[in-house]
């Protein structure tokens, strides 16, 4: 059905989506899994754009939100990561002990 209110157009497409989330949702994973160059150009192209910060981009803007919002939980994954790779973490402390020395 063409709308020609915008804001009632917008309306129908958001119901049409939470009425068949799941079947979009399996639909665009499958054409991920199919087409891997495309879905890595897209974002790549996402994620270099221009924020309307100066000298950021969107991926940065982004993760800088997620971490204000999520503050608990991104402790949670930065002590994982911590715990994970304590050896990674100790190389690098003894190359850099020794560069500064």
């Amino acid at each position: 059905m063409a709308y020609t209110d915008k804001q009632k157009q917008k309306e129908a497409s958001r119901r049409h989506y939470l009425k068949n989330k799941q079947k979009i949702i399996k639909r665009s994973a499958k054409w991920k899994k199919n087409n891997p160059e495309a879905a890595n150009q897209h974002s790549k192209n996402y994620n270099s754009k221009e924020s309307e910060e100066e000298g950021v981009t969107q991926a940065a803007l982004n993760k800088r939100k997620w971490r204000v919002q999520n503050e608990e939980q991104n402790k949670i994954i930065n002590k994982k990561w911590r715990d994970e790779n304590k050896d990674k973490i100790s190389a690098y402390n003894k190359k850099y002990y020794i560069k500064t020395k």
